[in-house]
């Protein structure tokens, strides 16, 4: 899947420099992102069992760092995450909302509670 990539060249806008991926999964977009070279990538992906796959993909790679965080407008919040039967491709700690009706076999199987982090914060802070 490399579909920001493939976006951003059909705009004929210059490779980027430097990525932030947020709900990076697993790391789909890895392949892609190592093939336009840019000087640093963040992916930040808040489900802990896909956090570490991601982790471990991305490992042996220089300037790709993985976070596990859960970005939203507000800092400091507790929220339940829901995590979606699609290796959690569409989890949200929002409804499912009219994804439900256009994909019914796509559920929330699994929640847990997350403090939320804007990137604003957590990215200053360095």
């Amino acid at each position: 899947m490399s579909y920001p990539i493939v976006e951003i060249e059909k705009l004929g806008l210059p490779q980027p420099q430097g990525i932030i991926h947020v709900g990076a999964n697993n790391g789909c977009e890895f392949d892609s992102y190592k093939r336009v070279n840019p000087e640093i990538v963040l992916y930040i992906e808040p489900i802990p069992r896909i956090y570490e796959e991601l982790k471990n993909r991305i490992s042996n790679t220089v300037n790709h760092f993985a976070l596990q965080y859960l970005c939203s407008d507000i800092d400091n919040e507790d929220v339940v995450f829901n995590v979606a039967s699609n290796n959690g491709l569409s989890s949200s700690f929002l409804p499912l909302g009219r994804h439900e009706e256009i994909y019914p076999d796509i559920q929330y199987v699994d929640s847990f509670t997350v403090q939320t982090s804007t990137a604003r914060r957590k990215y200053t802070d360095y």
